[in-house]
């Protein structure tokens, strides 16, 4: 809840240790990007492709994750090729090779954006190893090598309405297939010529559809799960739990008779271990309360991975019997409102009943649930650093918890005089804490409540009749010494210099829509008109808006001076931080480096500052929200240290022991190798490293003629130091 009062003094300020230089996460799990894709090369090494460039390595079976940086686009999907190089899909039409397990890529196919095509990717490896790509639902290319040249291919049949592709499906070498949400067309001579097949299967709710060969395969559609024994002749419908649309299926010859179902519905994940007879619950939404699964891989019968929003990994290694979380500990979904009491403490609500609490200004987030019947909506904080919080029941009762120990515990207080029903949701919109005692919600249908016992008992009044749209009014609250409010709803603004006994109205110009508004008096105040940036002189009776310029978020420290986020269209939507010191009549832009999409953000000073929103995400800046005219790079917090590979490791062989490692800040670099006597026995020193990803390597030529056994070894980067084990045959 943004107010027009700082209570925090410049001493508090001043006791704040800074962060590093520009944006970084402060909750890495999750670290608030989607996991896209997944695919497991063996039962150890395994790579899952994120938003904004992001991907993740594992070299111990999925049991720990290193998050590393490709680009800044989105990475859609991931598949190994018949060779064992690794392809990936980017959105923007790219397509990524590796051939060194993910440690570094080479960009094999880019092509210009061109007008239509929805956003839909997929790959998919034919029995021969022909690789067939979809970069956008009207994009389609194929590779003949591995995936180290691509291809354009072309359906143009004019007796066919195909357009739009949601999914490729191979049933072999010759016969693949497309489907789109209006037709399915088939090729049978490798993709020269395609046929409709609609009258076959009909594309209605068809999701895609899976051969495991030519002639086992399965369709998958919203609710309903089919299966094939004789190359899609027939096909039978399977007793699977749950409805909803079905996403994903495991099943093959490296899963025995064990078939896996993927949904999105009340049950997650069906399992059955009899190809498909019979159907067992495995896995539960609750997996991904608040989000969304996007893959599921199995390495056998019994491990395997389901992956989706919020950087969440889960893992089974008990055929789907239970499941752990592997990446993405702690609450995945969206977080709604943030705000700081002190350089210390702070708190985060969520799109359920968890908050987030930190001690020490956001270095380390932990979750706490003030009530497990109530979902969180509206946070704020009086001025002595008591929290109110309204929070939400099933049956959309709205009550006040309260808590004077930085959120440690809570007390329900109240339940707010609103009534919700179908034809007429009275909901909470907003929360003010003038002091301890006087607290202020705003509400649908133009309600406001005033409390002035602490939010025990409350009063109900309307601040204007017959608003434009009831139910986007109580927006926001600001309070000015000693009786002044504004009531920010839908199309205007209202104002009260008698503390709230009578109310003044003005529309927005043409009564448009207003929104991300902040008032830093009763007379200056800035917003978003029909999504443009708008400024006001006169307590909102006029607005004067910059034409074309449409920020997501915006913050003004003083009446001329202020901050905004932006994403250029034009620039593959990079997000920019954008800078004004004549109140939003010229603006200074620098990038951040990537794609961000914040919900909001919160200021404790004009240097310090936090992002949040989609995915759990929160992230620090210390810098005044600039990071460079150039944007910074992804760095870790700290020293990281992927297990080295391969192991056991034999040093017979001409290729050397690699270590992937990744450093905050870079320095001397020392990596020694002990024996079980703690003897060093090999060493490598490297000086100036830069901070970032990046590997080291023993040679084997190094490692001749040690015994065959055990060794530690400890790689140091300037300060930090991490150890891993190796073992030599």
């Amino acid at each position: 809840m943004r107010t027009a009062i700082c209570f925090l003094t410049l001493n508090l300020l001043m006791s704040f240790v800074g962060f590093a230089q520009g944006w970084e996460w402060q909750n890495p799990k999750p670290h608030g990007q989607t996991v896209n894709d997944l695919v497991m090369m063996d039962r150890a090494r395994g790579v899952a492709v994120c938003n904004n460039g992001f991907y993740m390595y594992t070299a111990d079976a999925g049991r720990s994750w290193t998050t590393y940086r490709l680009g800044r686009n989105n990475l859609e999907r991931i598949i190994e090729a018949r060779d064992g190089s690794l392809i990936v899909i980017a959105d923007k039409r790219q397509v990524y090779r590796s051939t060194d397990n993910a440690y570094s890529w080479e960009l094999v196919y880019s092509a210009a954006s061109e007008g239509g095509g929805a956003q839909s990717y997929d790959i998919v490896s034919t029995p021969g190893g022909v690789l067939i790509a979809m970069l956008t639902a009207t994009h389609l290319v194929k590779s003949t090598d591995d995936g180290q040249t691509w291809e354009r291919f072309i359906i143009s049949d004019p007796q066919m309405s195909f357009q739009g592709v949601r999914s490729i499906a191979i049933q072999s070498n010759t016969v693949w297939y497309l489907a789109s949400s209006r037709d399915i067309v088939r090729s049978t001579n490798a993709g020269i010529s395609w046929d409709s097949v609609n009258e076959k299967y009909g594309a209605s709710g068809l999701q895609r559809l899976v051969f495991i060969d030519s002639l086992y395969g399965y369709q998958l559609r919203d609710g309903q799960l089919l299966r094939s024994y004789d190359g899609g002749e027939n096909w039978e419908g399977m007793d699977i739990f749950g409805f909803g649309t079905v996403i994903g299926v495991e099943a093959g010859p490296r899963l025995g008779s064990s078939v896996f179902c993927l949904s999105l519905g009340h049950y997650l994940v069906n399992a059955s271990t009899d190809s498909g007879d019979t159907w067992n619950i495995s896995l539960t939404e609750t997996a991904f309360e608040d989000a969304y699964p996007n893959t599921m891989v199995f390495v056998d019968e019994r491990t395997g991975f389901i992956a989706g929003d919020g950087g969440r990994i889960i893992r089974t290694e008990d055929g789907g019997q239970s499941w752990s979380i592997v990446h993405g500990i702690g609450y995945v979904g969206t977080v709604t409102d943030l705000l700081f009491t002190d350089s210390d403490f702070g708190i985060a609500t969520t799109y359920s009943s968890t908050v987030l609490l930190t001690t020490d200004g956001g270095r380390r987030w932990n979750e706490a649930i003030p009530s497990q019947q109530h979902s969180c909506d509206a946070i704020t904080a009086s001025p002595s650093g008591t929290l109110f919080l309204i929070a939400t029941t099933t049956n959309y009762d709205f009550d006040l918890l309260r808590s004077t120990d930085k959120g440690k515990s809570w007390s329900v207080l109240s339940r707010l005089p609103l009534q919700y029903s179908s034809n007429n949701p009275e909901m909470a919109q907003s929360i003010l804490a003038i002091s301890d005692q006087e607290v202020m919600v705003g509400a649908t249908f133009g309600l406001l409540l005033r409390s002035s016992d602490g939010g025990v008992t409350w009063d109900r009044s309307q601040v204007q009749e017959g608003v434009s749209n009831p139910y986007s009014s109580g927006l926001d609250i600001f309070y000015f010494p000693p009786a002044t409010y504004i009531y920010m709803q839908y199309n205007g603004v209202q104002l009260s210099i008698d503390g709230g006994q009578t109310w003044t109205g003005w529309l927005t110009p043409g009564a448009r829509s207003i929104w991300e508004t902040q008032f830093l008096t009763p007379d200056i105040g800035f917003g978003l008109i029909s999504g443009e940036f708008s400024r006001t002189t006169d307590g909102g009776r006029s607005w004067e808006t910059e034409q074309g310029f449409r920020p997501q978020l915006i913050h003004f420290f003083d009446a001329t001076n202020g901050l905004a986020i932006w994403s250029d269209s034009e620039q593959d939507d990079l997000t920019y931080v954008m800078k004004t010191a004549d109140a939003g009549r010229s603006w200074e832009k620098f990038s951040m480096g990537e794609r961000v999409g914040y919900n909001g953000w919160f200021f404790l000073s004009p240097d310090r500052m936090w992002g949040y929103g989609y995915g759990g995400a929160i992230r620090y800046n210390g810098t005044g929200g600039i990071v460079s005219t150039d944007g910074a790079p992804f760095l870790p917090s700290s020293l990281t240290m992927d297990a080295g590979y391969p192991q056991p490791f034999s040093p017979a062989t001409q290729q050397a022991f690699r270590i992937p490692f990744a450093s905050s800040n870079g320095g001397t670099l020392r990596l020694a190798l002990y024996d079980l006597l703690g003897r060093e026995v090999a060493a490598i020193d490297r000086n100036n490293v830069l901070p970032g990803a990046q590997n080291v390597d023993l040679p084997g030529g190094m490692l001749r003629g040690l015994t065959p056994g055990t060794y530690l070894y400890r790689l140091t980067v300037g300060v930090e130091n991490s150890t891993g084990r190796l073992v030599i045959r």
